[in-house]
Order: C-alpha cells, then sequence, then structure tokens
C-alpha cells in the first residue's frame, strides 16, 4: 500500500469531507436545472421606440408600468390575448401613457436613452411592447396564454445603458 492510501484510510475525516462535498455538488446541479422553454425574449426595434414616442401605440393593448408614477422605469403593453399573471406591475389608462414617458425623461435627465423592445414568447411570437431605459426583466410563460414578466434590472445602471445597436431583423 502507497503513503496516500495509507493516509487516506487513517484520517477518515478527510474522507468524509470528500464524500460530502461529491454528494453536495451532486444535489446542487441537479436542483439547478432550469426550463428555458417557457422563457420569451425581448427584441429590440426602433419602430417600437417610434410607438412609444409618437403616440402610435395599439388601442387594443393592455397598458401597465413599474414602479412609481412620478418615477417608472418601465412601460409595457400587452397584446389583449393574453394575461400579465403577477402584481409587479400597476395597469394604467393609454390617455396616461404620455405623462408616464415624461416622467421617465426627466428621471433620466433627457441625456439617456430610452429602448423599445418587442416582447415576444418562447415561440417567437410577439405578445406585447417594452419601453424603457433599462433592460427588461424575465419573461415566463405560465400557461398558454398567461406572461409572468418581472420588473426591469435598475440596479447596475452602468451596465444597462451601454449604447447597444437596435436590431431591425425582419
Amino acid at each position: 500500500m502507497n503513503l496516500n492510501h495509507y493516509y487516506l484510510l487513517k484520517n477518515k475525516r478527510f474522507l468524509f469531507s470528500i464524500t460530502l462535498l461529491v454528494i453536495s455538488a451532486i444535489f446542487l446541479f441537479s436542483g439547478c436545472y432550469i426550463d428555458f422553454s417557457k422563457y420569451g425574449k425581448y427584441q429590440r426595434r426602433q419602430e417600437v421606440v417610434q410607438m412609444f414616442e409618437k403616440g402610435n401605440l395599439p388601442p387594443d393593448y393592455t397598458y401597465y408600468y413599474a414602479h412609481t408614477v412620478s418615477q417608472p422605469d418601465a412601460l409595457i403593453g400587452i397584446e389583449p390575448g393574453y394575461t400579465l399573471d403577477n402584481n409587479l406591475w400597476t395597469r394604467v389608462d393609454p390617455s396616461q401613457l404620455k405623462h408616464l414617458m415624461d416622467n421617465m425623461r426627466i428621471l433620466g435627465g433627457y441625456q439617456i436613452p430610452l429602448f423599445g423592445s418587442h416582447i415576444k414568447d418562447p415561440k417567437g411570437k410577439i405578445i406585447g411592447i417594452y419601453y424603457s431605459r433599462w433592460s427588461g426583466g424575465p419573461i415566463v410563460m405560465e400557461t398558454e396564454n398567461k406572461v409572468n414578466i418581472n420588473l426591469p434590472n435598475t440596479k447596475d445602471q452602468d451596465k444597462d445603458n451601454e449604447h447597444e445597436p437596435i436590431i431591425d431583423e425582419k
């Protein structure tokens, strides 16, 4: 028997620690599985920015804002066939959107650009629109017509406000 085997057998605490570490790693990695087939995505589009800024918004969408009326972080519009399935957003009348957009510009000091995006389901179908200076939160389809859109990430302002090119893929 070589010296390494002798050391391992003599030092049972070390052997127990290694076994515990391996078992913990197995449980950790098996518990971290995420089903990404339910996740939608954002697709930045200049046409969405123009829809918000020119007031040419779809009249049949349901609109929501994040945070407060005086300091909104984002606006979303959801297609009529879909329901927002969380209480993180506040429903707003479309006539109030211009006021909310003005507050977003004031909050950003008119310096930080506001971006527009299509909200897409996991299959790539457009289910809404998004307007903010922040990157949007995860989009999770709960059922066929219920969507859970999390709040935008406002923690890392420098990262989110980098000027990314707007992709106009058809």
